[in-house]
């Protein structure tokens, strides 16, 4: 990872989302594997969210639980709303792609 983002000049985040389990695997240290030094880590409802202490394995982010097991909170990242539209981002079909760049912006120049 280290070697990625000096070659491409960027900074990788690791998003995950409430109790997923998904961003727990493989298993911190299986093998010798150690996530990503930087996480954003939302909450249950997606309202609030934490960047991580750069660690990989910050406390106060998804490491904060025990044992993961949601599926749902898996399926579930991202849902943009507005008065006019509710839609999850993780409908891959790409006919939100506009709105969530608009979105990111937006959220990122804030």
């Amino acid at each position: 990872m280290e070697f990625f983002e000096e070659t491409m000049q960027i900074e990788l985040y690791r998003i995950t989302h409430w109790r997923d389990a998904v961003p727990h695997l493989p298993p911190e240290h299986l093998l010798g594997y150690v996530h990503g030094p930087r996480e954003v880590f939302y909450v249950e409802d997606m309202s609030n969210f934490t960047v991580s202490d750069g660690s990989g394995e910050d406390p106060n982010c998804s490491d904060q639980h025990y044992v993961d097991t949601s599926v749902d909170d898996h399926l579930h990242y991202m849902t943009y709303i507005d008065s006019d539209t509710i839609f999850p981002i993780s409908e891959c079909d790409g006919s939100h792609a506009s709105e969530y760049s608009a979105l990111t912006a937006k959220t990122m120049s804030e």
